[in-house]
């Protein structure tokens, strides 16, 4: 994201903090051997998954990813850069973007370190 920032390629900014956030979710799934090839049904189940108690994780990173309540998700701005007529994005709304991308895929991390901590206590390796 830094280099296509510095570049000036923010339509590509926003394609790389999509996919960054989108393959952290991914990798929970993978953790907890599920395979998904599809967006919505990979933030359908890691919702379900925070519904069920299975991970920890706020309401706050599902909104991020996808539209709640009319506000703009993470997949709407990649869309709208990637299939839309624009070829850039202001700097402050891309900056911000990047911010969140970045405070996304921390958060999946500590995610994906619980259940590193869980599977290490039962004597089990989830995958």
């Amino acid at each position: 994201m830094e280099y296509l920032y510095k570049g000036n390629k923010t339509d590509w900014v926003a394609s790389a903090a999509f996919y960054a956030m989108y393959h952290s979710l991914l990798a929970i799934l993978y953790k907890l051997g599920y395979e998904s090839r599809n967006q919505e049904c990979t933030i359908a189940l890691v919702e379900n998954l925070v519904n069920k108690k299975i991970i920890k994780l706020d309401e706050e990173y599902i909104g991020i990813i996808k539209n709640i309540q009319n506000k703009e998700g993470a997949r709407d701005i990649r869309e709208e850069m990637q299939y839309g007529s624009k070829t850039a994005m202001d700097a402050k709304r891309c900056s911000a973007f990047m911010e969140q991308a970045k405070k996304f895929v921390e958060k999946i991390k500590e995610v994906l370190i619980g259940l590193n901590k869980t599977s290490e206590n039962i004597g089990g390796n989830t995958k």
